[in-house]
């Protein structure tokens, strides 16, 4: 979900609980070349092992302020190619001649990824006997419901209600918690389970340096301020949530099952009304249980993140900007009005991410006029990290946005047999480009050239920009398949951009877990099986590293 956090820990310096902004750049690795950088002098002593779980392995590095500025250099010529698009693109109405412009400028960005060796030419009667062969398609056709099809939903997750219908329901969580009876009707953690303060606010700061950034709903200093002076007050939920989520991300998956199973103890007795605090801890909940799913995952949280907009339209969240527009007070606090808006955020995008993967979900119930995309500001007052939070947020919720318009789009053309070539769908092409445009110089990542790593200031912007690949290949690839399908020779410019998404995937960060990794890994596959069976050099020619690196 949106709510993710990074799949592995880096070595951090320890925050103070007081807001601070702590600026870092990373240098992520492709594990299958990471030999090549470690052997080379520029970066003898710079890397320190980081802890492995169960997915993947990364580096991150610190590197000197004259080796940034050549990264940096080298890899933004292809970044600063955007800007010529500014003018076009400010627009973005249909029309077939900027559409044809856009394609080769976006197909000459991906076209400057390094080639591994001189490519020969290919004769058109190859590429017409490939294209006739559907060797491709064949080929995904062999993956079952493991295939991600061109409409970008996933059988496997599609159908996991039929399957779980004919098997015998299983517990949630096999675990005895204590043996607590609390004194009068309120939840309680049981004393046992509590933390101690030390190990306490070790789960805080893991939580709000590695995870709040993906799920912005807890305030950090008034937490920390209810922390110290009236724990009381917090809910029992939050707690629970945020010892969840940190504890399995802190390599402490026993632990983490212990709190997700007394928060499935406690969450039915928080239905009773709607508070935005149960909306804060289910969300960090939900973040907590993707990371370690159980059978009916995929529709345990589609049910979650249907009652929490529910429970949000209840406490009119739905209302809150176009409150604030007309010039209105909400009512609130200075916090919690933040919050009742990041809390509506999140659910925005938890909805398309869960949603959209899953047959018959683009009716969604948050509607884009009822989400403030505007980027915010400093405020007096307000910590500047927590304004870095809610800034980098937005842009990741206009990533989403544009997936969410590719869904609807489907949903309205889909009657069609041609509806990948309508000129609605083609049309939003440019809202891709426009986004990548429009991306500040701290939310980059930069590709240096000949290499096989990139440099990213965070790993909340390396999952951004990893999402924003996969909205790429998401939306074009219905087109590549209809012009494959119907022997258009403009096939290559798609593929090539979809293609190039796919190698600049880096499956290091991940917004939602383990099941967010295999969707991702499913939806590459499909291009790299299109690369592998084409006739054409510059397209097949480094595709079985790629393939084997997404395998592995």
């Amino acid at each position: 979900m949106a709510d993710g956090t990074p799949t592995q820990n880096f070595s951090f310096t320890k925050p103070n609980p007081a807001c601070e902004d702590n600026q870092r750049n990373y240098i992520f690795v492709n594990e299958h070349n990471r030999h090549k950088r470690v052997k080379e002098p520029a970066h003898r002593n710079e890397y320190y092992p980081t802890q492995q779980n169960t997915q993947h392995e990364a580096r991150a590095t610190l590197p000197p302020t004259n080796q940034h500025s050549a990264f940096h250099d080298t890899g933004l010529h292809r970044i600063a190619a955007y800007a010529d698009l500014q003018a076009e693109s400010r627009n973005p109405r249909y029309d077939p001649q900027l559409e044809q412009r856009q394609m080769q400028n976006q197909y000459q960005l991906a076209h400057d990824l390094p080639s591994p060796r001189a490519l020969p030419s290919l004769t058109e009667d190859l590429q017409n006997l490939w294209q006739s062969d559907h060797t491709a398609k064949s080929l995904s056709g062999a993956l079952g419901e493991l295939q991600v099809d061109t409409t970008a939903i996933a059988p496997y997750i599609a159908n996991e209600k039929r399957r779980l219908t004919e098997a015998p329901t299983a517990e949630a969580y096999e675990l005895t918690l204590p043996q607590y009876i609390p004194t009068g009707l309120a939840v309680r953690i049981p004393p046992e389970m509590m933390p101690i303060d030390y190990k306490a606010m070790q789960y805080f700061d893991h939580f709000f340096t590695n995870i709040h950034p993906y799920v912005p709903v807890i305030n950090r200093s008034h937490f920390y301020q209810q922390w110290k002076i009236n724990r009381k007050s917090i809910s029992p939920l939050i707690l629970e949530g945020i010892f969840a989520c940190s504890s399995r991300f802190m390599d402490q998956p026993a632990e983490s099952d212990r709190w997700l199973a007394l928060a499935s103890k406690h969450e039915e007795s928080y239905r009773d009304c709607p508070r935005l605090s149960t909306l804060q801890a289910m969300l960090l909940v939900l973040k907590a249980r993707e990371a370690a799913p159980r059978p009916g995952y995929y529709y345990r949280s589609w049910m979650t993140v249907v009652n929490l907009i529910a429970m949000a339209k209840d406490l009119a969240l739905h209302k809150h900007h176009e409150l604030h527009q007309t010039g209105k007070s909400c009512g609130s606090s200075t916090s919690d009005c933040a919050t009742k808006t990041r809390v509506w955020h999140t659910l925005f995008v938890v909805e398309l991410m869960i949603g959209a993967s899953q047959k018959d979900r683009s009716n969604f119930e948050i509607k884009l006029e009822t989400v403030d995309f505007s980027v915010p500001r400093s405020t007096p007052g307000v910590c500047e990290t927590e304004i870095q939070i809610s800034r980098q947020f937005s842009y990741l919720m206009r990533c989403v946005r544009n997936v969410q318009q590719t869904a609807m789009l489907f949903a309205k053309l889909k009657n069609n047999k041609d509806w990948p070539a309508d000129p609605a769908f083609k049309q939003h092409n440019l809202n891709f480009l426009i986004w990548i445009r429009d991306l500040p110089q701290d939310l980059q990542v930069v590709h240096p050239s000949n290499s096989f790593c990139f440099l990213s200031p965070s790993h909340f912007v390396a999952n951004m920009h990893a999402y924003y690949h996969l909205s790429i290949i998401v939306h074009y690839r219905p087109q590549l398949q209809f012009l494959i399908d119907s022997g258009d020779a403009s096939w290559k410019q798609h593929m090539v951009i979809c293609y190039s998404s796919a190698k600049n995937l880096w499956l290091l960060c991940m917004q939602r877990g383990v099941n967010f990794a295999i969707y991702c890994i499913l939806t590459c596959i499909m291009l790299h099986l299109v690369a592998l069976t084409s006739p054409d050099p510059e397209i097949s020619s480094d595709a079985p590293e790629f393939f084997e690196r997404h395998m592995r």
